[in-house]
């Protein structure tokens, strides 16, 4: 039996015309068709068996499993009925089965609860519903869980285990109470809501504690029938003392809890089975070049037509608070949009909006575009603006409080939501932040490019498509950072362009360039940034404060001031490096790394740390470090715990060398933290291949025998417990250390800042200096000249064929067409990769650039169907299409590449002509590549449009076979040649006979096509129109030009020359209007002259003007002021 519909199932729904049964239920009647519901319900198959005519379909519910597993065969009836009114169901939930049975999608507006679906499907035994059911409610158990709502979670414990006890539904809670544990732990459940359950139902906590708590392996004894070496090495008599001493070897190892960070202890479990549970709080990226932070986001929207979202962002490993409010749309495209940017590793929504009540349209949105990410259900009570501005002002760095005052100000939903993550963090993660310690900044959404998910992934900026380890994408290409804090920087800035023209990207275009030019100043740059870790997320450790102290707090906290004293150390280096730095950026970055700002620092640092103290990565020198940091006389126990630790490690190395002497042999003696001393061996030392008694612990590991004797056990527990005597008694002076440091917490916090930003900077300069990239300008035209695609250019090596680009408003939806492999996706790609790399402040691959900024920036260019959507390559390519047009506007780009391909010709071409024009419409700058030549004649005459091609060349071998060169190079208008298709089938040897055929077939639909072409004179008019208001924009641009008088007289005149040239080219008699395609291209040779490009000038080359008495009538079409300002009457020779 198919366990899915039949592909037309879902348009029947609702359409009584072909029903042939009826389902009643009190009033409600439901008109449906056999044929769907029996094939997907045995309920449904066994009560319509057979023929109606002869069988009763008046039913009822059965009463018995064992009545519901027989035929229905019941007497005559032509009513065709199925009446459930006299059984206690839920109108709504059977309105949702019959809805699933044709649609296969669960209404969620329906307000019948996961577990009530999941009934309803049993009864009627839909497996398919009962499955989706079944998810539903792990999820939403799984939501009330985490979302501590303690109330709720009892509620629905209690009706799981006393209705379904020992089934997959009590399974099911089993398994979402196991994997959520760690949440039950952090919201308290423990002991009431806990214990009335347990007390209830004990059998449900020995199964979640079997779930949770693996069984552990018996151990063998240590050395127990050890064998060491290819001989019979056996264990020498009377070891049982011994043993009876020895540490076990093999002990179940799990990840410690990180204590300092989340401050987090678990009670419920035996320690040796805690596993990390903080794995669930990691972002998982979907973009990808993620470090899988933990990100705390919390989002409310508002109750209007318009939906207004605010969204607080907490990254707990970096120390950071982003607000935004966001004025979305019904999609909620923008705030999905920054959701998957920080890529959040739990999302707080109010409850309200959660299941088991019915989900709002953003959770709904919020489920489909992030699936995989936590979504926990907080009580309404945690969002509260009075709140939210208390914690900005305890919280927030004192110099900062009220200028984010004042960026918050009127965002309710986004200071609220911001209340809700600290009180989250604080009551459910027992989690302080220390006062005015954290970065808080307001983050407007229009500073910044929205870049559509699919874009992000079809140009590659993050990660490849084919291979995602590869550096072949566009932060592999810039990816020249030292730091871990660098690279954080540039993929947000990839994902987030700036549209900050005067304030982000001119200083970093400044600061870049400096860069590049003072060779010294860049390489002393790049050795100094390579001295520094991450300490950003150093430092946010520091601003979380521990709930209780702990000897491992207290020696993370020992690190981090050798840490921190190393980092300032390195700063003094870094302001050297910048001593020559002239641009308003590197300044500002220099002054941050002021020695007046670090020096205070050290000096704390020096008056209770030894000078000569550093941090060290191996273990025993980190462990000698920390007993020495602190300096003598400081406190009195202190030293006494360090003499003691001393003598116990002279009394080891003793130990070690008179055990060598009496066993004439030479052991390593090796450190680590989990065995502290140990000693290594080789197993061919060993005479007769016996083991010595005085050696315990053994452990082979190829050739060596790992070791310890009981005296080093005994060592080793002495200098342990010296390190933890040092550990307490240093521990109230770090503290009192800290605490001085987290004063100065914002000023190392901007010192961060500022290393990330110049390692950024750098990062872009080493990628500058190695291949030959030019500075943009910021000009509000699109004109590139030689411009190269940055990915393909770095792994050609120089072959990559540049290309001209040209766009503007009267030149903003460009049709560029073109055989197979001949480049068209190449070139729209490429000017997409330029205009993200120019908004972030690096140079481009090109010898002139200019830009606009662009707020928005789509794509459409995969063919790939969606598996996992169960969508087809149009179905995909119609819903990112319909993404865009609900979504564009004047300020964004697009790219569209071969829309309408993935349904019939006819079908196809007319869904793209619909498409451009809306995008047209639109006023953005849009790249349209197609196969329809069709289309590219239909909109020639459109205002705006431009048709372009990817040239190719064609000759003939000698034995007649056509050869096509592919030039890479884009040429104006539509590509001449309309059988490139069948020509590269020729060329490849496919049979001449069908394509003569095509080819005869190709010709008469050619035919037909232009007998329906417009009239010559009306082509004639329109290019006229065209070319007059080219030359419009030209003047326009050249009175907005920095020009000298001579320069500026020589563009005119040039302009002058081809409007009066082409315009007589149009009138009738004088050519075919036909072959003048290279008109087409208004703009492509625009940048003919360097002092013309430096000052923003285009020079389109009109193909067709009119003649001189039209230039003339310009002086009505141009501004007063641009007119009086050209001298009246233009003479150009004046």
């Amino acid at each position: 039996m198919a366990d899915t519909g039949p592909p037309t199932a879902k348009e029947l729904w609702g359409d009584e015309k072909f029903a042939d049964a009826t389902v009643i239920m009190g009033k409600k009647i439901w008109r449906i068709h056999r044929w769907v519901v029996c094939q997907q319900s045995d309920f449904f198959m066994k009560a319509y068996e057979g023929d109606f005519k002869v069988y009763t379909t008046i039913m009822r519910l059965p009463d018995t499993e064992e009545m519901a597993d027989r035929p229905a065969h019941f007497q005559e009836s032509k009513t065709k009925t199925i009446d459930l009114s006299d059984r206690d169901l839920s109108q709504d939930a059977i309105q949702l089965m019959l809805k699933f049975l044709y649609t296969h999608e669960l209404d969620r507006r329906q307000k019948a609860d996961p577990l009530t679906t999941v009934i309803i499907a049993d009864h009627f035994q839909v497996k398919t519903l009962r499955t989706k059911a079944l998810q539903e409610l792990r999820g939403g158990l799984r939501t009330i869980i985490i979302g501590g709502n303690f109330v709720n979670f009892k509620k629905w414990a209690l009706r799981i285990l006393e209705d379904h006890g020992d089934t997959d539904i009590e399974q099911a809670l089993v398994d979402v109470t196991a994997a959520s544990l760690q949440a039950v732990v952090y919201n308290r459940i423990i002991p009431s809501t806990w214990n009335d359950i347990v007390q209830k139902h004990p059998s449900f906590a020995n199964k979640v504690l079997l779930a949770v708590v693996p069984k552990p392996k018996p151990q063998p004894k240590p050395n127990e029938g050890m064998v060491v070496g290819t001989g019979a090495i056996k264990r020498s008599a009377g070891t049982a003392f011994d043993d009876a001493y020895a540490v076990p070897s093999t002990i179940p190892h799990f990840p410690s809890t990180d204590l300092v960070q989340l401050r987090i202890e678990f009670s419920l479990v035996p320690e040796w089975a805690r596993e990390n549970k903080l794995s669930g709080c990691l972002s998982a990226s979907s973009i990808g070049a993620s470090e899988g932070n933990q990100i705390i986001c919390a989002v409310s929207e508002a109750r209007g037509v318009v939906p207004s979202v605010g969204v607080a962002l907490i990254n707990i490993s970096t120390g950071e608070a982003v607000l935004s409010q966001i004025c979305d749309n019904q999609s909620y495209v923008k705030t999905t949009h920054k959701l998957a940017v920080f890529e959040p590793s739990r999302i707080l929504i109010v409850d309200t909006a959660c299941p088991p009540n019915p989900k709002s349209s953003l959770y709904a949105t919020i489920e489909e575009e992030l699936p995989g990410v936590p979504i926990a259900a907080l009580n309404r009570s945690y969002w509260s603006e009075t709140a939210g501005l208390e914690f900005i002002q305890s919280l927030a760095f004192k110099e900062d409080v009220e200028a984010t005052k004042v960026a918050i100000e009127g965002n309710y939903y986004a200071t609220s939501s911001f209340s809700a993550a600290i009180r989250y963090l604080e009551l459910e993660f027992s989690l302080r932040i220390a006062s005015r310690s954290l970065r808080i900044r307001y983050q407007p959404s229009e500073e910044s490019m929205m870049i559509s998910l699919p874009t992000i992934a079809a140009l590659e900026l993050i990660r490849n498509l084919q291979d995602p380890s590869s550096k072949a994408c566009l932060f592999g290409l810039l990816k020249q950072t030292t730091t871990p804090m660098g690279a954080r920087m540039l993929r947000t800035n990839i994902l987030q362009p700036s549209t900050q023209t005067d304030g982000v990207l001119i200083p970093r275009y400044d600061a870049l360039e400096e860069l590049c030019t003072k060779e010294d100043m860049f390489f002393s740059v790049r050795n100094a940034l390579k001295q520094f870790g991450d300490i950003e997320k150093l430092l946010s450790k520091l601003i979380l404060l521990p709930t209780k102290p702990s000897l491992e707090a207290t020696e993370q906290a020992i690190n981090n001031v050798l840490i921190i004293k190393s980092f300032l150390v390195a700063v003094q280096t870094l302001f050297e490096s910048l001593a020559s730095a002239r641009s308003a950026l590197l300044v500002r970055i220099r002054d941050h790394c002021r020695n007046d700002i670090t020096n205070p620092i050290l000096e704390s640092i020096a008056q209770v740390i030894n000078e000569d103290v550093t941090y060290v990565r191996k273990p025993l020198d980190l462990r000698n470090q920390r007993v020495y940091a602190v300096k003598a006389g400081v406190q009195g126990l202190l030293d006494v715990a360090r003499t003691t630790y001393k003598e116990a490690t002279d009394d080891l190395h003793k130990h070690v060398e008179e055990l060598n002497a009496e066993l004439g042999l030479a052991a390593d003696l090796k450190f680590e933290n989990r065995r502290q001393y140990w000693l290594r061996y080789r197993c061919s030392d060993f005479e007769n291949g016996l083991i010595p008694r005085a050696l315990i612990n053994c452990i082979r590991k190829k050739e060596y025998l790992e070791c310890q004797t009981l005296q080093m056990l005994k060592l080793n527990q002495r200098m342990t417990d010296s390190v933890d005597e040092v550990t307490m008694q240093s521990d109230k002076v770090v503290r009192q250390l800290l605490d001085s440091i987290r004063v100065n917490i914002p000023d190392l916090f901007r010192i961060c800042e500022s290393i990330a930003l110049l390692d950024m900077l750098s990062s872009f300069g080493q990628t500058v200096t190695m291949r030959d990239y030019v500075r943009p300008i910021m000009k509000g035209t699109l004109a590139l000249k030689g411009a190269r695609h940055p990915i393909l250019d770095a792994t050609l090596e120089g072959k990559f064929v540049p290309n001209d680009y040209y766009a503007s408003e009267q030149h903003s939806f460009q049709i560029i067409t073109g055989c197979n492999m001949s480049g068209k996706s190449t070139y729209v790609r490429t000017v997409a990769l330029l205009q993200v790399m120019a908004q972030i402040g690096c140079f481009v691959p090109a010898q002139f650039a200019s830009f606009t900024v662009v707020h928005n920036l789509f794509s459409r260019t995969s063919t790939d169907d969606s598996v996992e959507a169960n969508m087809s390559t149009f179905s995909v390519e119609m819903r990112d299409t319909a993404f865009i047009l609900r979504n564009i506007n004047d300020k964004s780009l697009a790219i569209i590449d071969e829309l309408g391909r993935g349904t019939s010709t006819r079908d196809g071409l007319a869904i793209a002509i619909a498409i451009a024009e809306a995008l047209i419409q639109s006023n953005a700058i849009v790249f349209f590549t197609t196969h329809f030549t069709e289309l590219a004649h239909v909109l020639q005459d459109r205002p705006s449009v431009l048709n372009l091609h990817l040239a190719t060349e064609t000759s003939t071998a000698v034995d007649n076979i056509p050869k096509m060169t592919m030039l890479y190079k884009v040429d104006s208008g539509p590509v001449r040649d309309e059988n490139y298709g069948i020509k590269l089938a020729r060329a490849v040897g496919f049979p001449a006979g069908f394509l003569d055929v095509a080819e005869n077939v190709s010709n008469v639909l050619r035919q037909q096509a232009q007998m329906k072409e417009q009239s010559l004179e009306s082509l004639r008019l329109a290019r006229r129109r065209n070319l007059v208001l080219d030359l419009q924009e030209a003047l326009q641009q050249a009175y907005n030009s920095d020009l000298n008088e001579e320069a500026l007289r020589g563009h005119l005149r040039r302009l002058q020359s081809d409007f009066v040239t082409n315009m007589a080219r149009l009138e009738p008699g004088v050519g075919d209007v036909e072959d003048e395609d290279e008109g087409e291209r208004k703009g492509m040779d625009g940048i003919e002259d360097e002092s013309e490009a430096e000052a923003g000038l285009s020079s389109p080359a009109f193909t067709g003007k009119e003649a001189t008495a039209e230039l003339g009538t310009l002086g009505s079409i141009l501004s007063p002021d641009v007119s009086s300002e050209l001298g009246g009457d233009i003479n150009l020779d004046d």
